[in-house]
């Protein structure tokens, strides 16, 4: 008897991103090219130390990529991405318009197998579920949850530690990718558009995330026969 050949894995926590633009020909290429080299973490480093300068102009104080460019960590591993038809009001010329609008979604989840530490699995994912969904500053977190030291032997505690240090780092690169790569490089783009052939620039994109992204995949495993 052959067992079902997959593996439930519940409760993997994350950030739910999806960046909204208008659906227009001339973005695609780049769009496209943007998205697939962001596979390659040395091609996004050699971006940001590249753009450098024009990256921390653009994200106005609220990040920046100083330090932080040689220890970033992959963390984009696939999107995808739909259309919509939308109606809007322009407030200024007081009348609505139509547009479609195309959505790139991306989920980030946290590698939790790259921090080495003594955290049963569950603990590490309570700990984490805790931290994206904290609303303080990340400093204050120990402070605003002492439940995730329940219990916990001084190892443990230690291992919380590192995972916490771990996070905050990956949270930051999440960040970095999607403001300072995507939609940067998109942003760049339309700009070109505009003094190449006189376009109008979108009046704006618009980026949302959702940080109670619960993920339960289901896992393909070695199909095993069991003899009778």
């Amino acid at each position: 008897m052959n067992s079902i050949g997959y593996a439930f894995n519940p409760s993997e926590h994350g950030i739910f991103v999806e960046i909204y633009l208008p659906k227009k020909a001339e973005f695609q290429g780049t769009l496209y090219q943007a998205l697939t080299e962001g596979f390659d973490i040395e091609k996004v480093r050699s971006h940001f130390q590249e753009k450098r300068e024009r990256i921390n102009a653009f994200l106005q104080g609220h990040y920046r990529c100083d330090g932080r460019i040689e220890s970033m960590q992959q963390v984009f591993y696939g999107y995808s991405m739909y259309e919509v038809d939308g109606v809007y009001y322009d407030s200024k010329n007081k009348k609505t318009f139509e547009e479609r609008n195309q959505m790139i979604r991306v989920m980030f989840k946290p590698d939790l197998d790259a921090v080495s530490s003594p955290l049963p699995t569950q603990r590490a994912q309570t700990v984490t579920k805790l931290f994206l969904r904290h609303a303080g500053a990340a400093e204050d977190f120990p402070k605003a949850h002492p439940e995730i030291y329940l219990g916990a032997a001084e190892e443990e505690k230690a291992g919380i530690s590192k995972l916490l240090s771990y996070l905050e780092g990956w949270k930051y690169d999440v960040a970095l990718f999607v403001l300072g790569y995507i939609v940067f490089e998109i942003c760049e783009r339309i700009q070109e558009l505009g003094m190449v052939k006189g376009k109008d620039a979108e009046e704006e994109i618009l980026v949302t995330s959702f940080w109670n992204l619960t993920v339960n995949r289901i896992v393909r495993t070695k199909v095993v026969s069991d003899q009778a």
